[in-house]
């Protein structure tokens, strides 16, 4: 019998300052009180070359993406799979909410980036 791979993930990178503001472990309630599962959490430190593989889609999309690589390059990252149902993807991007902090506090203070 084979095994079926569970395609109802996603990848969360929790970026270097989130560990040195030593708020991790509220930033996993969040995730885990939203009703997401994290099958899979591994300490990290990318390289440029990893970082360049796992964000590929938002080079040229985000204007900071040079610094949001520098970044998470300068420090661990905590990388989560996160599980839920067939809409995981859409559902755990919009409870982190949009990727700027201040425009997340503003437009949906509920979210992850917002807090």
């Amino acid at each position: 019998m084979q095994q079926q791979l569970n395609k109802n993930v996603s990848l969360c990178v929790i970026k270097p300052h989130v560990l040195k503001s030593n708020i991790l472990s509220k930033v996993v309630g969040d995730i885990l009180n939203g009703g997401f599962e994290i099958s899979s959490m591994e300490l990290q430190n990318m390289n440029k070359l990893e970082v360049d593989e796992i964000f590929e889609v938002y080079k040229g999309v985000l204007n900071d993406y040079v610094n949001m690589r520098e970044h998470i390059i300068s420090g661990p990252s905590v990388v989560l799979v996160i599980e839920k149902n067939e809409n995981v993807v859409d559902e755990f991007r919009q409870k982190c909410g949009p990727h700027d902090p201040e425009i997340a506090k503003y437009l949906r203070p509920d979210t992850i980036r917002a807090k």
